[in-house]
């Protein structure tokens, strides 16, 4: 099949679609001709190809650092490269994002079908004034994108809830969730040197966050809890992976505190995580909304007990008690208990970290869910397309 995908970004850091990276290289290494155009931002190239798959990079737009929700490009860029590369099917990540926009535009105008990944279920950014733009952006952008898709798949099914709010049709959904490779993201001994670079000592307890420095992560809940677990231990130290714009403001609170177990690591690339994973003892995820997570589903991969909130597809990963724990978004105490709960139970962190790996194993591999997009695109192929 030839396969079009849109998305304001593809692996480019921060907010790089990951998932959509590694759905195309899937589909490519099933000798599907797939190409993907998204926005050419910072010093990226405006075309690579890459393992089979084409990239193409447009000049945005609109483009805001902070708010890479603006990132797009021409409708006339999506309608060209469909005639040009014979289009048959068109994948459109995210309902969120304007570049999905210009896709509606063009399946509207064109009565081209295509295939929405409904990525996450965000529904704050914990700062009032973008949020109240955000809901007025949902109601009448997000929910054109959604009513003007063929098929909507959904990463989670809590996800599912959110396409119907936004106007989704049942019939028109299939959840596929989100994948990962576990030979890629395994328990390995490179931890070590991990621990090394960063100064942090053999014995020491690390808990692990590894993601965008955003609000809607919850990250600042992560040291309120850490400012608890020190009044009772002095050996746990807090390894904060990625970059993002509240870098600053979470140094800031960090010195405030006089917190120095506290590491900001920046942004570190993705073949190098598997290798964070292994340093870690426990992984944290605070977030006040989440679709379903590449890092969770990384951390579990790797083995690690995760901690997490109950929003969005968290549920449908962590089992509370037995893989790791669930949380209340903003409850620095209750995080900090359940950190303090594992530091202290090392078995017990080594039998939810199995229990992790083999849930990964059995249920969310690339292998088990590619063979159901391909089922899906089928399925688009079946709708007439007015030839452009």
């Amino acid at each position: 099949m030839n396969i079009l995908m849109v998305t304001p970004h593809f692996y480019e850091p921060p907010g790089g679609n990951y998932f959509g990276m590694r759905l195309s290289l899937e589909l490519a290494k099933r000798d599907h001709n797939v190409y993907v155009i998204c926005s050419k931002v910072r010093n990226t190239e405006a075309y690579e190809e890459f393992d089979g798959v084409k990239v193409f990079r447009k000049t945005p737009l609109i483009y805001m650092p902070n708010l890479p929700y603006a990132a797009t490009f021409m409708v006339s860029e999506i309608s060209r490269y469909i005639k040009q590369f014979n289009i048959e099917i068109l994948h459109v990540h995210s309902i969120h994002y304007l570049s999905s926009l210009s896709a509606a535009i063009v399946s509207k105008i064109k009565e081209f079908p295509y295939l929405l990944s409904v990525l996450g279920m965000t529904q704050t950014f914990d700062r009032k004034l973008v949020d109240i733009v955000f809901k007025i952006y949902e109601s009448t952008i997000s929910r054109f994108v959604v009513k003007q898709a063929s098929l909507i798949v959904p990463l989670a099914k809590r996800l599912v809830t959110r396409a119907l709010w936004l106007g989704a049709s049942p019939s028109k959904i299939r959840v596929i969730p989100n994948s990962i490779d576990p030979v890629i993201y395994a328990p390995n001994k490179e931890g070590s040197k991990i621990r090394t670079r960063f100064g942090i000592n053999e014995d020491d307890e690390v808990i692990g966050f590894v993601g965008r420095l955003v609000p809607l992560k919850g990250v600042k809940y992560l040291l309120e809890a850490l400012r608890l677990i020190n009044k009772k231990m002095d050996h746990v130290k807090v390894l904060i992976v990625g970059d993002g714009p509240q870098r600053k403001e979470l140094e800031l609170l960090a010195r405030k505190d006089k917190n120095f177990n506290i590491i900001f690591t920046g942004f570190i690339p993705k073949e190098e995580l598997p290798n964070v994973y292994s340093a870690l003892d426990i992984f944290v995820l605070p977030t006040l909304t989440e679709g379903l997570s590449n890092t969770i589903l990384e951390a579990m991969a790797c083995g690690k007990p995760v901690i997490t909130t109950p929003v969005g597809g968290n549920t449908e990963l962590v089992e509370d008690g037995k893989n790791g724990y669930l949380v209340m978004p903003r409850s620095s105490k209750e995080l900090a208990e359940r950190i303090l709960d594992l530091i202290h139970s090392p078995k017990k962190r080594v039998q939810m970290g199995q229990n992790g790996r083999e849930k990964i194993k059995k249920h969310f591999t690339w292998e088990k869910t590619v063979p159901k997009y391909e089922e899906a695109y089928e399925y688009l192929l079946s709708k007439p397309i007015k030839k452009l």
